[in-house]
């Protein structure tokens, strides 16, 4: 291993299926009932914010995948423009969170089968979670996805492709059954009318209700970039294509889901609703329609679709790994390739990290806000890098350009801070002691592996930009002080945003030390 290098052999269908298997996951089959606890019938326009603003940022990059296809994107490209410490800050943000990913998958598939083997799962503080033999299942089937993944990307995107067809059959059919079936509209103006919890509820929901987590597996096809075929035509086509048809899915699904509702379900108020069945929400209301033949399929689906974002994810976080080893972050082996072109090493050492997350966080929801908030957060450096790479390549080839780009990247970056704060205080202050972890590891780490010397000043306004964003999470309207009133703390998370949009900017690498890091062969197309 070591002297082979990344295979460019994922076709553009391939890729579109890598987008939309990564997104349809296990959040469909528990979103719909987390967003409507927290918003109520309201919950629509919380899946609806969520993708407009995944769909933005993944026009910012669009434009930076197709500039440089690289794997493991999300850390290479902020390395390029703010160099070392904003690559490992983002890049180590991105790996731990994909780290999880696959595990949290493999949780909802055993919490799902859950009424077929109840000794799968326990239940502690009202939250399901795994038990020991919960536990024990779920090692031979994250092992298997490693065995999937040794075998190169062209097996990999062959074995996806079944997957994604099911997945995609399996929402659709239940949409239209649950339409056909029972469509009560007096499910929208119950309990406490259509936003019961009103405005706060619908934004919480944005990231607390899974509904931004169910689009972030646009990310796979950034990472996955330096294996692309035709990456100038495949990347937008699969990364905003993947979003939409996503956005039209979940939205009915969302909206069927309180349709379908008994209204005697309602009694105790929307932030009262729960599952009946083990199996989770959408099982469950199948099974008060009759609908036998649907719940056989969910059960079905219940192992299909987690399944498939965990393949796609568990090949992901050894791109990243592998990236924060090109960027000078992590050891050598993380980089080195099999005769297939894969990180195998990687790939064999997040799994053993990924069965010790399982640990902390044994149950879906428990893992789903930190996995998002974690990313979107890392999501931000995208426009930041958009820009400053504008200004240090100005003539390099983009087969896909932004449009007004300043303002839409500024715009992006707002966004991007806004659900972060949204996800609320008890999330963040596990997301700020991520960060702290890694900015503490950065000086001790790189010199050890790295043979430049570290670089602070391009990326120095991380450290007050962090701050100033968890400062006002603590003092915020969700799960925090309250200190800050609703109104005035989206300002102030606006303020913080382009104060630090500008910072970034002006710190930049300078044009000359950018243009020689992207003379590594990591950069090159």
């Amino acid at each position: 291993m070591g002297e082979h290098r990344p295979i460019r052999a994922i076709g553009t269908w391939q890729l579109i299926f890598i987008a939309v298997s990564s997104m349809v996951g296990s959040s469909w089959l528990f979103a719909a009932l987390y967003t409507s606890q927290l918003a109520g019938p309201a919950g629509i326009f919380s899946v609806l914010i969520g993708g407009i603003i995944m769909l933005a940022i993944a026009m910012v990059f669009a434009e930076l995948s197709t500039m440089f296809p690289v794997g493991g994107g999300s850390a290479r490209l902020p390395f390029l423009s703010h160099g070392g410490l904003a690559g490992y800050v983002v890049g180590f943000l991105n790996w731990t969170a994909y780290l999880a990913v696959a595990p949290m998958e493999v949780t909802a598939l055993i919490e799902y089968t859950a009424d077929i083997y109840p000794w799968l799962t326990v239940t502690e503080h009202g939250e399901k979670e795994l038990s020991g033999y919960g536990l024990l299942a779920a090692i031979p089937i994250l092992l298997l996805l490693v065995v999937l993944n040794l075998f190169g990307v062209k097996l990999l995107a062959k074995a996806n492709f079944p997957l994604a067809i099911w997945k995609l059959a399996i929402p659709v059919l239940t949409i239209a059954a649950f339409a056909l079936t029972r469509f009560d509209t007096g499910n929208f103006t119950t309990s406490g009318g259509f936003a019961p919890m009103g405005v706060n509820g619908v934004l919480g929901a944005v990231a607390a209700g899974g509904c931004v987590v169910a689009y972030l597996g646009f990310r796979s096809v950034l990472e996955m970039a330096g294996e692309v075929k035709n990456p100038g035509r495949a990347i937008p086509l699969a990364m905003i294509g993947g979003i939409v048809f996503c956005m039209v899915l979940y939205s009915l699904l969302n909206l069927t889901f309180v349709g379908a509702l008994d209204p005697k379900a309602l009694a105790q108020g929307w932030d009262g609703l729960v599952s009946t069945t083990k199996a989770g929400p959408i099982a469950a209301i199948a099974l008060q329609l009759g609908l036998g033949w649907l719940m056989v399929l969910l059960l079905i689906d219940a192992i299909v679709s987690p399944s498939g974002t965990a393949l796609i994810y568990t090949g992901v976080s050894a791109r990243v790994s592998r990236a924060m080893n090109q960027n000078g972050a992590f050891p050598r082996f993380f980089a080195k390739l099999n005769h297939h072109g894969i990180p195998a090493y990687g790939i064999l050492f997040n799994f053993l990290i990924g069965m010790i997350l399982l640990l902390p966080f044994p149950g879906w929801q428990s893992m789903m806000g930190i996995i998002s908030s974690s990313l979107v957060l890392s999501l931000g450096f995208g426009p930041i890098s958009l820009l400053a790479l504008r200004k240090q390549f100005p003539d390099r080839k983009r087969p896909f350009r932004l449009p007004m780009a300043t303002p839409f990247a500024a715009i992006s970056f707002i966004c991007c801070n806004f659900v972060v704060y949204w996800a609320g205080w008890r999330t963040n202050s596990m997301l700020a002691i991520l960060v702290g972890i890694a900015l503490v590891l950065f000086p001790i780490m790189v010199p050890r592996v790295s043979k430049s010397p570290i670089t602070w000043r391009p990326a120095i306004w991380i450290v007050p930009y962090f701050i100033s964003l968890f400062l006002c999470s603590w003092l915020g309207q969700y799960e925090g002080l309250k200190v800050i009133s609703a109104g005035w703390d989206l300002i102030i998370i606006a303020i913080i945003s382009i104060g630090a949009l500008w910072l970034a900017l002006r710190e930049r690498r300078s044009d000359e030390s950018a243009r020689a890091a992207a003379k590594d062969p990591g950069f090159a197309i």
